[in-house]
């Protein structure tokens, strides 16, 4: 028999470390899934709680487990687990994350009804579990999918920055063809954001499947997950690097550069305005300072017009949540 006849469809991709308290979860929601054909590939980062004890009580032989022998970073972990899967998609699953159990049956449906044309598929995710579709999908279910690819690159970009379908690890599910011809999720071991770089990566190389409802993975948030405890936070520089990569893909797509121009306002101000507000908080103007410096370095100019127009709205909402509060 082949190594492709024995190949399952899906590989379930989880990077770990010390999370020994939620992966037991993650690895649950995909044992629960209602599609069967797939395994589960967990890269532990070097951990030092007690992560493989727990994955051993699972007991599955569906379940494959490495152990790097340093800690690696998360994003090289990351690429080490796809290159180890045997999978045709693979289906990235944070350990702290857990999937709906359809969330691989939807996938296949959606892949299969296009003639599994589509080389990458984001999904829609919640803070919020209870979000999660547990119910079983009746066949009059009210879908809400849409494709995007090079053709709407920008749009897609542009409107559906606040939503990041197909942005963080959990939302990401691709062929490893695909993911292997972008270069994986990179070897920065210090990035926050390569996730975010790999999926416009995966969107400028694939036609790409979004699909918005259900809501097939839940994001756990919690004081210690990586976006808040890495030292290094300071990611324009990705951006940067990213339209720089791409510039002669781009450019057709944008010739008076306007486009790139309303994207990076946006996500710009968007780190300059956690900056100003870790400045208030902790009393720490590093992360701002390094922000405005790279951004200088980069020759763009720091975007002060749309910042003061989306800090006065935050501070609008705090204001009127505050008085709602309040006297409501």
């Amino acid at each position: 028999m082949s190594d492709e006849i024995k190949s399952p469809f899906f590989s379930v991709c989880i990077p770990t470390y010390n999370t020994a308290k939620y992966i037991g979860e993650a690895i649950q929601s995909v044992l629960n899934q209602t599609f069967t054909d797939y395994e589960i590939v967990i890269s532990d980062n070097y951990s030092s709680d007690n992560t493989k004890e727990v994955v051993d009580l699972f007991g599955s032989d569906k379940i494959v487990y490495f152990q790097n022998s340093e800690n690696i970073g998360l994003y090289p972990n990351m690429s080490l687990a796809v290159k180890r899967a045997r999978g045709k998609y693979i289906q990235v699953l944070c350990a702290d994350d857990k999937l709906s159990p359809y969330c691989l049956e939807v996938i296949y449906q959606q892949l299969e009804a296009r003639g599994f044309s589509h080389g990458a598929v984001g999904i829609g995710y919640s803070r919020n579990e209870d979000d999660l579709q547990t119910e079983p999908l009746s066949d009059a279910f009210d879908y809400k999918v849409c494709t995007v690819g090079i053709y709407n690159f920008f749009d897609y970009l542009n409107q559906k920055i606040d939503t990041n379908l197909g942005g963080f690890l959990g939302t990401i599910c691709a062929k490893k063809d695909v993911l292997s011809e972008i270069g994986y999720f990179g070897n920065n071991s210090k990035s926050l954001d390569a996730d975010v770089i790999t999926w416009k990566k995966i969107v400028l190389a694939t036609d790409c499947i979004l699909i918005d409802k259900p809501i097939l993975c839940y994001y756990r948030q919690h004081t210690e997950q990586i976006s808040n405890t890495a030292e290094l936070k300071t990611t324009i520089v990705e951006y940067f690097d990213f339209f720089n990569e791409y510039k002669n893909t781009l450019y057709p797509l944008d010739i008076d550069g306007r486009k790139t121009k309303k994207f990076l306002d946006y996500r710009i101000s968007s780190y300059i305005i956690h900056g100003i507000s870790i400045a208030f908080k902790q009393k720490k103007f590093s992360f701002l300072f390094e922000n405005l410096k790279l951004t200088r370095k980069y020759g763009y100019k720091i975007p002060i017009i749309v910042i003061l127009k989306r800090y006065s709205i935050k501070f609008l909402i705090k204001f009127l949540s505050f008085i709602d509060t309040r006297f409501g």
